[in-house]
């Protein structure tokens, strides 16, 4: 039986008996893995306090085949202050979620890991409002895989967009329209500001590191997050529950 270690994020777990667990991690070299987490619910596997949503933690695994059994798994960084806010918390679940689906099996994805441990942090020290923290890492995710939308100037016809002040976003095609070319357009259409689409160019211009570095009218803040939102679940294809789970305790709130 071979041994590796790995740093990753778990982004789902699932009961797999009275004592053990199936975990997904999110691993720096081995993109998403699959392991078993034997005796995890067990007071006495201290080696596996880091085998944990929201930790990031260096794992012992070991391998036979296609399998793994996590031997240990050690604390590097802790983003577990999101448990203390419910909206934070069902925020953090989409997030995770959100890797669980774009993540690679056996594909190393460290844009993707970097992005949400960042997202995660700022969410841990409260840093942004999860309104806007949600819609920048959808919009850069889109970013990082490959579905960068066209927001820098009309898709169409390429005119600029310095000077006017309502947009139109083609959701479907990934653009944004001006005014003229709109008429032309058939559905999926959702009409926006310019600082939306500042906004958005903002995000896609930025690297990793700074991409929460911008701040947002809170007037403008519902329609930003509708446009990032709804263009990121078109492109992908995925709606998960967890989403709707966030909704409806931002609802309640």
């Amino acid at each position: 039986m071979d041994y590796i270690t790995v740093k990753g994020l778990i982004v789902k777990e699932t009961d797999f008996n009275e004592a053990d667990k199936m975990l997904t991690i999110m691993t720096d070299s081995c993109g998403l893995i699959h392991a078993k987490a034997s005796g995890i619910k067990s007071l006495k596997r201290k080696e596996l306090s880091g085998a944990k949503p929201f930790l990031y933690s260096e794992f012992t695994l070991a391998q036979k085949g296609e399998y793994y059994n996590v031997r240990e798994a050690n604390i590097l960084h802790s983003f577990l202050e999101i448990k203390n806010d419910l909206i934070h918390l069902a925020l953090g679940f989409y997030i995770l979620d959100i890797v669980n689906n774009i993540g690679m099996e056996n594909q190393p994805n460290t844009a993707l890991l970097r992005l949400t441990l960042n997202t995660l942090f700022a969410l841990n020290h409260s840093k942004k409002s999860p309104q806007l923290v949600k819609a920048a890492y959808e919009m850069k995710v889109a970013d990082i895989e490959g579905f960068t939308p066209h927001t820098f100037e009309c898709m169409e016809c390429g005119n600029e967009l310095d000077t006017a002040s309502v947009c139109y976003f083609n959701i479907l095609d990934g653009g944004i329209l001006c005014n003229d070319c709109c008429r032309a357009a058939e559905r999926n259409i959702l009409k926006i500001s310019k600082t939306t689409v500042d906004a958005m160019n903002f995000i896609l211009d930025s690297d990793i590191k700074n991409f929460l570095s911008f701040q947002l009218d809170e007037r403008i803040l519902p329609e930003f997050s509708a446009a990032c939102e709804r263009y990121f679940l078109t492109q992908s294809d995925f709606h998960p529950k967890t989403l709707d789970y966030y909704k409806k305790v931002m609802l309640a709130d």
